[in-house]
């Protein structure tokens, strides 16, 4: 369920969120959807498949299947998270 923030703020936590990513490495831009809700999408430059669209709600950053990922106070553990599932794993089958 999506709480109830405004536009600016909700821009303004994914921004924070997309300086922490950045720190590890992985490119981020806010984007809107065609309703104009907001959303950071992440990419890892190193393999451009591992991306996700990460957005906010009552309070949180979640997923683009709507799980919460962590708290907005906290962007620096949720970019560790973020960076830890678009991270290209050495010891990957292929």
């Amino acid at each position: 369920m999506v709480g109830p923030m405004a536009g600016e703020e909700l821009v303004a936590h994914l921004r924070r969120l997309g300086d922490e990513v950045a720190e590890f490495g992985l490119r981020a831009r806010v984007c809107a959807e065609r309703n104009g809700w907001p959303y950071l999408r992440v990419v890892n430059p190193e393999a451009e498949t591992m991306a996700e669209n990460v957005s906010c709600a009552t309070g949180a950053y979640v997923w683009s299947w709507g799980d919460r990922i962590g708290p907005v106070g906290n962007p620096r553990r949720v970019a560790l998270v973020i960076a830890r599932v678009l991270a290209v794993r050495e010891d990957a089958p292929g």
